[in-house]
């Protein structure tokens, strides 16, 4: 019978470099990125690592990050402006913690 376990860790030290090559190799974003990332202290930004254990052996490890998401990201005209008012009353409104599965970055 398999027996799936899994453990969050909140540095990627704790994982290790040797385990996270020998799943993934050394790719561009690898153990050195996702370390870097994370000393970063990105504002906003929080980081954690799942990972997945089959049988007592590491599986998979799933880099994590937790940022603020503005729901109102969209919104102009009329809309934009009755989300900055209320936002007035409740600094959060449409702004909710979201955790996220990858890397923090973006192409331009």
């Amino acid at each position: 019978m398999t027996e799936i376990k899994y453990k969050i860790f909140e540095k990627i030290e704790a994982i290790g470099s040797s385990s996270w090559e020998a799943l993934f190799g050394d790719p561009a974003e690898g153990y050195l990125f996702y370390k870097s990332v994370e000393e970063s202290l990105l504002k906003g930004f929080s980081f954690s690592y799942l990972a997945i254990y089959k049988n007592n052996r590491l599986a998979v490890i799933a880099p994590l990050f937790f940022a603020d998401f503005d729901l109102a990201i969209a919104a102009d005209g009329f809309w934009e402006k009755l989300i900055k008012l209320a936002r007035v009353f409740m600094p959060r409104f449409l702004i909710c913690k979201t955790i996220f599965c990858g890397a923090p970055k973006g192409n331009r």
